[in-house]
């Protein structure tokens, strides 16, 4: 309920309870090759209940570079983290800080001369945690909720941008928002997104909105960035893009 008991003679009280949140980001840049593999570099940070679920999570696996690739970056299977560097393990004051140099091969489909691209390399909301299309009790979060992603794609020659993901801007009417956009500069793709969720505690009556707003994150960042060979600019119209499962 946000409060806890506290013990304290002659008798206790009731005391709020302000967690910090839970925040972390990935900051990516990265190179396309001709045969369409991504090489690059990632750095994350974590601060708040993150890093301590981090940092515990550390601790106890008994596999670390798949902890660090599933849990801390968020990366699907066929992103390969050729090497990882984890800094202040063991300072809880200090943010949590891990850089890693990954590839992943494959990352464009071509399908009718169209080259489709999914740009969520980590950190992507892939299901709705919240299943039920109803809920009579509030959601409690335990601790606000800030993800970050940010990727600079550098694409080969000779490659175009011919549609990208529409620009969104969401909101909660008590506490959160996502925000994603997309843009070219000379041969450098820019895509970011942000997915705050700012209350701890959200009534029944907001359930609808966020769960909503939740399945909208989950489509926005499914949608593919799709480029063209510059010869082929004057073609037809991109041709429907694959399933997301099919090949991100």
């Amino acid at each position: 309920n946000g409060e806890v008991w506290v013990v304290r003679a002659p008798a206790g009280e009731w005391v709020p309870v302000r967690g910090g949140a839970a925040r972390h980001l990935v900051s990516a840049r990265a190179t396309l090759s001709p045969d369409f593999e991504v090489r690059g570099r990632a750095d994350y940070s974590s601060t708040g209940h993150r890093a301590l679920r981090d940092r515990e999570g550390l601790r106890d696996t008994a596999d670390e570079p798949a902890f660090v690739r599933g849990t801390i970056f968020e990366s699907p299977s066929d992103v390969v983290l050729d090497s990882v560097v984890v800094h202040e393990r063991t300072v809880p004051t200090s943010p949590l800080r891990a850089e890693a140099v990954f590839s992943r091969p494959g990352m464009v489909q071509e399908i009718g001369g169209m080259l489709y691209l999914y740009p969520m390399l980590f950190q992507q909301e892939t299901e709705n945690p919240f299943v039920s299309p109803t809920r009579r009790l509030p959601v409690d979060l335990g601790h606000p909720r800030d993800v970050s992603y940010s990727l600079h794609l550098t694409i080969p020659e000779g490659l175009e941008l011919a549609e990208r993901p529409v620009a969104r801007r969401l909101s909660l009417p008590s506490g959160g928002s996502y925000v994603q956009s997309v843009s070219l500069s000379g041969r450098t793709l820019l895509f970011s997104t942000r997915f705050q969720l700012t209350s701890t505690l959200y009534p029944a009556t907001l359930y609808g909105p966020l769960r909503e707003m939740w399945d909208a994150v989950v489509a926005a960042q499914a949608e593919p960035v799709v480029l063209r060979r510059a010869a082929a600019a004057a073609a037809a119209p991109p041709a429907p893009a694959p399933a997301p499962g099919s090949g991100n």
